[in-house]
């Protein structure tokens, strides 16, 4: 029942980290809402290699703001590779009305290479403001290297944030924006999405998107 910004902070060079067969759970009921409350924050950089994390067969629950965050720094032509796979993302903090309010399961702020593979996420019940899945950013450019995601065989239960105040940006439970590039949603099933099941937003580079 303690309070905590992350579980596990992951810094540094070239680091390489694996996190498998863990239950994680981010103790929403007695956290306040904020957008340092991740489960997960790995913010390591490449440098003279490559900075690797791999997440695999993993179970999330009561999340505060994200599950995962990996936040890297923009301007970076070194290269992050992130795979998460056959984990499992259940219920959460729900906000209210606030459009200040969105959390997501998985949070992309700039890292260069991404693969999010045979994985389930749940929100556990239908909410209007409800939990994005996953998102994808550059906020803050400009960017040397953009954002490549390829999100395959996923399921997707009741995910996204419909508009708390008209006009004032919903979710998808796929988001995508500011700077993102290379883009391969395949095979993914998508039951009883907010608002939309995917959504590409402002400044999206538009280099190749497939979606089937």
């Amino acid at each position: 029942t303690t309070q905590f910004t992350e579980a596990i902070t992951i810094t540094g060079n070239d680091v390489k980290v694996t996190i498998r067969d863990m239950c994680f759970d981010g103790n929403q009921q007695n956290n306040i809402y904020g957008t340092t409350f991740n489960i997960i924050d790995f913010r390591a950089e490449g440098s003279a290699t490559f900075a690797l994390l791999v997440v695999y067969n993993c179970s999330f629950y009561n999340q505060v703001f994200s599950s995962i965050q990996v936040n890297t720094s923009i301007n970076n032509t070194n290269t992050q590779y992130i795979n998460i796979d056959n984990c499992r993302f259940y219920g959460g903090y729900l906000p209210s009305a606030t459009p200040a309010d969105s959390p997501r399961y998985i949070n992309l702020l700039r890292p260069q290479i991404t693969n999010i593979t045979s994985c389930l996420f749940d929100v556990g019940q239908n909410s209007t403001y409800g939990i994005s899945a996953i998102i994808a950013d550059q906020t803050g450019g400009p960017y040397t290297e953009e954002v490549k995601v390829e999100i395959c065989g996923n399921y997707f239960i009741q995910c996204g944030r419909g508009d708390s105040v008209p006009g004032s940006g919903g979710l998808g439970a796929i988001d995508f924006y500011q700077g993102t590039g290379a883009m391969r949603i395949i095979g993914n099933y998508f039951e009883n999405c907010q608002l939309s099941a995917i959504r590409g937003k402002s400044d999206v580079k538009g280099i190749n998107y497939i979606i089937s």
